[in-house]
């Protein structure tokens, strides 16, 4: 048994009917490992039962693979789902609520996502693949390394101010993991985050070999400082802190967001 799997108790939850209830116990035995004999004890009634609902479920599982990121339905609930957190936070989304918004039955948003957590993972895919984007299409307006690496330093600055519920989600992993093999959205999310680090790499070892000789470890660690430095200040604007600091003002943001590659390397 896995230490870390949430109790059956947690995952069976809210069942208000039939339909509901044999989904959350096909995900409790394929997500978490639980098995017939563990199902029936938490809900008292024989083994026999649980293993023909289990049965039904596998025969009527949706073609639709959990997680399909380019599915137009899935992409729907996505932007319902930003809503939602925009207007009430992460800690109140939840899959009943958002079925409820969007005129769905649960049993029917189960067929897309597991869990919160599975649709989290498609709404930080969804906003990496954005950002990722708007990083390509700065980059390629083109000029000196300098004035690429800044065109992509104002685009992620103003993707993240302007965006900024999203990228919170994106940059903010409060779910806890387990040591399950990498859904595929997870290994897509993976690979986004390396692409966008592959490319502010690349354009700021460019920048950083005109005036110095560079190693890879140079460049990693420019690259982590200056990403560092840029979500820290994003974090800073989006969080209203400087609305606190009564000597600073939001052009000092943009002067800091324009200087900054100067302190790098």
């Amino acid at each position: 048994m896995k230490s870390n799997r949430p109790s059956l108790n947690r995952i069976l939850r809210g069942m208000d009917s039939t339909e509901i209830r044999n989904r959350l116990i096909f995900q409790a035995h394929r997500k978490y490992g639980y098995n017939a004999s563990e199902i029936a004890r938490e809900l008292n009634v024989h083994r026999s039962t649980i293993g023909r609902i289990l049965k039904q479920n596998i025969a009527e599982s949706p073609t639709v693979e959990p997680n399909a990121v380019d599915s137009p339905v899935v992409m729907r609930i996505v932007e319902h789902a930003l809503n939602l957190l925009m207007e009430s936070g992460r800690e109140n989304l939840s899959l009943r609520r958002l079925a409820k918004e969007m005129g769905m039955s649960v049993t029917n948003l189960y067929n897309y996502f597991h869990d919160k957590n599975d649709l989290l993972d498609i709404v930080r895919v969804y906003g990496f693949r954005r950002l990722v984007k708007q990083i390509r299409e700065s980059e390629a307006k083109g000029g000196s390394p300098k004035d690429r690496l800044n065109h992509i330093l104002e685009a992620y600055f103003d993707f993240g101010t302007k965006q900024a519920d999203l990228y919170e989600i994106m940059f903010s992993r409060r779910e806890s993991r387990t040591n399950e093999r990498p859904s595929r959205t997870l290994q897509e999310e993976i690979k986004l985050i390396d692409d966008l680090y592959d490319l502010v790499r690349r354009v700021l070892q460019e920048f950083l070999t005109q005036t110095r000789e560079v190693t890879p470890n140079n460049v990693r660690e420019s690259t982590l400082k200056l990403w560092s430095q840029m979500h820290g200040l994003i974090c800073l604007y989006i969080g209203g802190n400087f609305i606190y600091m009564s000597k600073l003002t939001q052009k000092d943001f943009w002067t800091v967001r324009d200087n900054i590659i100067n302190t790098v390397g």
